[in-house]
């Protein structure tokens, strides 16, 4: 970016130089001085062509700072992928295919005795009073 400026301030340089020969050269024209006021027409080409070459340069180094920036924002992009990546890899080491098997199994057991205990209650509210006499003695 510093690059950058010092192009700028040099093409403005370049830019009042130009309009101060263009003043020169038609004050020698008006002087008589033909010969002068072409060899100023010829400076203030040369500084006009010097001019055009920082305007490529110009172009040049804003292209080279949105890359920079382009890249510098993938790079970014893929770190976060690796750390993404990782933390799916420590996940998959603690829940692994065998452990949530184990766990989906414990909870089908934990289920299956919860409806028989449920049955066993359910059934024992259906007996008549002589059954429930005959348990209770």
């Amino acid at each position: 970016k510093n690059a950058r400026d010092r192009l700028k301030k040099f093409q403005k340089r370049q830019d009042r130089e130009a309009a101060e020969l263009t003043k020169q050269a038609a004050a020698l024209l008006r002087a008589g001085k033909r010969d002068r006021a072409l060899l100023v027409v010829k400076l203030r080409r040369f500084r006009e062509e010097r001019a055009a070459d920082v305007d490529g340069q110009l172009l040049k180094l804003e292209e080279m700072v949105r890359t920079i920036e382009w890249e510098t924002h993938n790079v970014q992009i893929v770190t976060a992928l690796r750390e993404g990546t990782t933390a799916l890899q420590k996940l998959h080491e603690d829940l692994s295919v065998e452990s949530v098997q184990q766990l989906m199994d414990e909870t089908a057991d934990a289920q299956a005795q919860e409806r028989e205990i449920s049955a066993l209650l359910a059934g024992s509210a259906d007996l008549d009073p002589a059954e429930e006499a005959a348990l209770l003695s």
